[in-house]
């Protein structure tokens, strides 16, 4: 990420990483920066995908 910020699949990366290891704060941090840096017309269906996500983690950690 840091040679290359733009770079969004580190983000999805890490957010996968950070649920594998139960961190979901920090795998919603990297999902929404993927979905902020993400904007390919080409990736429509990831975001979507990522969008989600996310909104089930939340739910999760609402719980």
């Amino acid at each position: 990420m840091r040679l290359d910020p733009n770079f969004t699949m580190s983000y999805l990366t890490l957010g996968n990483i950070c649920i594998d290891q139960e961190r979901l704060a920090e795998a919603i941090q990297y999902f929404e920066l993927y979905l902020k840096k993400e904007k390919s017309p080409q990736a429509a269906e990831m975001i979507a995908e990522v969008k989600a996500v996310v909104e089930g983690l939340k739910e999760e950690m609402r719980h």
